[in-house]
């Protein structure tokens, strides 16, 4: 398909189906659309970041830091990248680097309550056991107020522990990854 001969309605609808195939499990299904939209207009930054979060449900970490990067290539200003890539090299043990992603997704979007968890998985990390409560106590009053959190992929690991923390944080323990 050349993208001359799409109109928006229809990348919409390309990038769309990945993600519900996204929020049905389907992640290798969801990556074939995401390549398509990002094939009809390559200027796009969503279809790179919803491909990241399917690579990411895959455990493939390094493709998924690859599709963050390119959606942060093109839309620097997107917090979205930010907070997929600081999960992804929190997950690879690189907490230093998750953090200065995590950081940079809350300057972009300071009411994001993922960016404030991304951050807290990549605190606790790091030893810094009270910095990292303040930040999923800010995920935490964040996700409560929009429920953001909650209206992730359903069957998340991260969106259960959230879930948890969120119906009953004295409960919670602390976790390494």
């Amino acid at each position: 398909m050349k993208r001359s001969n799409l109109n928006p309605p229809v990348l919409r609808g390309v990038n769309n189906k990945g993600v519900v195939l996204n929020h049905l499990g389907k992640y290798e299904e969801a990556i074939q659309a995401f390549d398509k939209a990002s094939e009809i207009n390559p200027q796009l930054a969503q279809p790179w970041g919803n491909k990241g979060d399917s690579l990411k449900a895959l455990l493939r970490y390094d493709e998924a830091l690859q599709a963050y990067d390119n959606a942060i290539e093109l839309n620097p200003q997107w917090a979205g990248p930010w907070i997929g890539k600081s999960l992804v090299l929190n997950s690879q043990k690189n907490a230093e680097g998750s953090k200065q992603a995590a950081d940079r997704a809350i300057e972009l979007d300071p009411q994001n309550a993922l960016a404030w968890y991304a951050q807290g998985d990549a605190l606790l990390n790091l030893g810094m056991y009270d910095e990292a409560v303040q930040s999923y106590n800010k995920a935490i009053d964040l996700g409560k107020q929009n429920h953001q959190i909650l209206s992730q992929t359903p069957g998340s690991t991260k969106v259960s522990l959230f879930k948890d923390l969120i119906e009953s944080p004295k409960q919670m323990k602390p976790f390494r990854q």
